[in-house]
């Protein structure tokens, strides 16, 4: 008995040591230029292999949406496969106007913003274009449970996110007043919060994208909550 006890023990502290293995990561790229200009920088999780797996899935289905067009309805898996197809409608455009036919571009840049005991906050800044007169950036931010990998969704991030929404509008109206050409529009009277929010040392970021904003063309605002406002309405930081 004293034996199977002791073997017992030794099976929880190896499982215990396999839970807490600490998550790190590494840049991880992918190039292509062989007809569309394609750069993808994305970071790569290591550590616990089912909580690595789990985040690192996330981020690359992140880069294959952003890489797939609505409009042709190909089914990847892969940043490659994403890639080819990418590439491959490209080719296509290019010979039915082959008049004015500029390689389509895409660039993707993931960053680590913030990484606690309670969550992982990763930007990916998107570049995409395809031929317009303008490209399109987007900042998204993907939010990650260290200890499950799984993303967070708002609500899983807000205690009330009436009160956090509240002091979002404060910031957002200080930052407006600082702009030159913005108009007398009564931006808080649509304001909502933005598709995603990330995390810094500084506290909170919060990043409308401009077609979050329709009225500010091509702009973007950002600015930091520090997470002294904050702490009390959100769940982790």
């Amino acid at each position: 008995m004293k034996k199977i006890t002791i073997l017992l023990l030794v099976f929880i502290t190896v499982s215990s040591c396999k839970k807490e293995e600490p998550l790190t990561f590494s840049e991880t790229n992918f190039t292509s230029e062989e007809h569309a200009i394609i750069e993808v920088n994305i970071p790569k999780f290591e550590g616990n292999p089912e909580v690595a797996r789990t985040m690192n899935n996330a981020i690359e289905s992140f880069v294959v949406k952003t890489l797939s067009n609505e409009e042709y309805a190909i089914q990847v898996a892969s940043i490659k496969e994403a890639s080819e197809a990418f590439d491959s409608e490209y080719i296509k455009f290019s010979k039915e106007f082959s008049e004015a036919s500029p390689p389509w571009e895409v660039f993707i840049d993931g960053e680590v913003t913030y990484q606690s005991s309670e969550i992982i906050s990763v930007a990916i800044n998107s570049y995409t274009n395809t031929g317009g007169a303008h490209g399109n950036s987007v900042i998204s931010f993907l939010n990650f449970n260290p200890s499950s990998g799984k993303t967070y969704r708002k609500e899983n991030l807000l205690s009330s996110s009436n009160n956090f929404k509240a002091i979002v509008e404060k910031y957002f109206k200080k930052e407006i007043e600082e702009m030159e050409d913005v108009g007398s529009y009564d931006f808080l009277s649509e304001l909502e919060l933005p598709g995603s929010f990330g995390f810094s040392e500084d506290g909170v970021i919060i990043l409308y994208n401009n077609s979050e904003l329709s009225t500010f063309d091509s702009r973007m605002i950002e600015f930091t909550i520090p997470f002294e406002e904050v702490n009390e309405f959100l769940k982790v930081h």
